[in-house]
């Protein structure tokens, strides 16, 4: 990812490395200094996210290091194939893991390749908005033409796919908008003034991405910058990580989100982050297959097909995750699924799960997948046996991944993007959640849930998959236990921590008299309404409550320093106001973490 990419540089040009970088987010003359550096060998080498995966054919690249997973194998394919470009040269890749996952990840996608096996390439079919371009196209060649001899034309290629009953839909939507005339009594189509404008104008389906700010409302400063994308789909009332924080949306303009901080992280919507690759169900159960082979104790099978450098720790537990084996953790309000299932296939699974368990409970509840499991955070404590009754009665999964889906905040991210495509509304101007329901028999609606469907999820896949299940094919395991797992934990903190820095866990021990001390110390805290001091023992403060000032019983208070060895260490004014929203976001939890 890009953030990656940055954190990686600016670590290796510590150690005076002569590295460029490269992705999406740099400007293209800073892109391109960076290409030329690199081919007139002004730098060593170029970090680079797959901005330049299709991009660059230098001669003399020596090698490809591919830092985690490449996730899929065609992935590594071209992107090792960046070097050796040569008679009789050969290209050559290493591949540098983060943690247990993304070294079976990554070996399995380097078996898969020796094997010459990867994952199917789909063909997409159906898309409404480059047809409804191409009808445009085919009409500016003309000064008129019946809708279907167009549809007649379309037909003969591959990805078309539609009856011509949706094409005259989108004729009617093109005619609504007066990009053409659409005349009814001999179905005809006719150029207007906008014909050619919307064409030359919609000549990309990429969308252009804006940034807008977050100002802090009770503060008066910016706190971050988010995705136009994202912000486009907030309302007034509705609360959003950024920075690590929850905030709470008071105001939307055209340039800013106005915020407050907000006091509820768990039920908070996560940032924006740019679409991963997704890990394909081959290379998922592929990992199975070699979790298995190091419980055997099998390893030098795998070593002498591949040159292998690292070792393998399973986790000291009785059992692994396997790839024809469910098995579900429960612990609190909180179900981890263990599914070798793949992105895809998991996030269609773990959506349907968590629709159906939010209708059945009334209550919202936190949906996190990734390749190799599906945790659902429940609003109620929950056992394990209940999400295995409903996942051997789960149906017509394409309607419940619809239903999900028609009220997300993707969806709507999603149909405003396809909706400027249909020239529905121009750049920059947004449709909101409610005018949608409006629109969803249209085919700009249609669109919209075909994309998410086939580049999100794998109905076709998890319909198999739970047949299997029904037929004993496929079994589950339950364990209700009073902790997690060491792979349950690994779940957790592959689906929420950072890509670099892994959090470090003391032994219980140590945690507890480390807590112990922590609680006992007495911090001095200062309002920042009216700049008051007061003194409190973070022991004595509610879990879950508000630290508020005793004087003006505001809300906004700074974290202004301990005492040590009978001494105050006070913070400085800066430091108290930016501790001010952590404070007022997370209480007594942030004061312990500063003290």
């Amino acid at each position: 990812t890009r953030q990656v990419a940055e954190a990686l540089s600016s670590r290796l040009h510590l150690l005076k490395t002569k590295i460029g970088i490269h992705h999406g987010s740099l400007s293209k003359p800073v892109r391109l200094k960076a290409e030329k550096d690199f081919k007139r060998n002004k730098t060593d080498a170029l970090l680079a996210t797959s901005s330049l995966e299709l991009g660059i054919d230098i001669g003399d690249i020596e090698n490809v290091i591919q830092y985690m997973s490449p996730r899929q194998v065609s992935r590594l394919i071209q992107r090792v194939g960046r070097s050796g470009h040569g008679v009789k040269r050969k290209s050559i890749g290493y591949i540098l893991v983060s943690d247990l996952y993304d070294l079976l990840e990554a070996t399995a996608i380097a078996l898969l390749l020796k094997q010459g096996k990867q994952e199917e390439n789909i063909i997409e079919s159906k898309a409404l908005d480059v047809i409804a371009h191409q009808l445009v196209g085919i009409l500016l060649e003309n000064e008129q033409i019946e809708l279907m001899e167009a549809h007649n034309i379309m037909k003969n290629a591959a990805s078309y796919g539609i009856s011509y009953g949706e094409l005259e839909e989108i004729a009617e939507l093109l005619h609504k908008q007066r990009i053409l005339y659409f005349d009814r009594s001999d179905n005809t189509l006719k150029k207007t003034l906008s014909t050619m404008i919307y064409y030359y104008t919609h000549l990309s389906t990429i969308p252009r991405t804006l940034r807008k700010k977050v100002r802090d409302v009770e503060l008066n400063r910016i706190v971050s910058n988010l995705d136009e994308g994202f912000a486009s789909t907030l309302e007034i009332g509705e609360t959003f990580i950024t920075k690590g924080l929850p905030w709470r949306v008071v105001e939307l303009t055209d340039d800013e989100v106005l915020v407050e901080a907000g006091d509820d992280f768990s039920l908070s919507l996560p940032d924006w982050e740019g679409e991963q690759i997704p890990v394909p169900f081959i290379v998922a159960q592929k990992v199975g297959e070699l979790l298995d082979i190091v419980e055997k104790g099998k390893l030098d099978r795998i070593k002498k097909k591949i040159k292998f450098k690292a070792k393998i720790k399973l986790p000291e537990e009785k059992w692994h995750p396997k790839k024809d084996k469910l098995i579900i953790e429960s612990f609190a309000d909180v179900v981890v699924i263990h599914s070798l299932l793949g992105t895809k296939t998991n996030r269609t699974i773990g959506r349907c799960l968590s629709y159906l368990l939010s209708l059945k409970q009334g209550t919202s509840n936190q949906l996190i997948t990734d390749p190799y499991s599906i945790v659902i955070n429940s609003s109620k404590p929950i056992k394990a046996q209940e999400i295995k009754k409903l996942l051997e009665n789960l149906k017509d999964l394409k309607e419940l991944v619809e239903a999900s889906l028609s009220d997300s905040r993707l969806f709507t991210f999603k149909f405003n993007h396809i909706a400027q495509n249909f020239g529905l509304v121009s750049e920059g101007k947004t449709i909101n959640k409610r005018a949608i329901k409006y629109l969803a028999h249209t085919p700009v609606y249609k669109e919209t849930m075909r994309t998410l469907l086939m580049r999100y999820f794998d109905v076709k896949n998890s319909n198999d998959i739970i047949d299997k299940i029904k037929k004993k094919e496929i079994k589950i395991d339950c364990i209700n236990s009073k902790e997690l797992s060491e792979w349950g934990r690994t779940a957790l903190l592959k689906v929420r921590a950072g890509e670099l820095i892994s959090p470090i866990e003391p032994h219980s021990e140590i945690m507890k008299a480390f807590a112990k001390h922590i609680l006992e110390k007495r911090v001095k805290l200062v309002c920042t309404y009216c700049n008051k001091p007061f003194y409190i023992k973070i022991g004595e403060q509610p879990d879950k409550k508000k630290i508020k000032c005793p004087y003006c019983k505001g809300s906004v208070v700074g974290y202004a320093g301990e005492f040590k060895d009978g001494r105050l260490k006070e913070k400085d004014r800066k430091f108290i106001e930016n501790s001010a929203p952590l404070v007022q976001a997370y209480g007594k939890r942030a004061i312990t973490a500063l003290s």
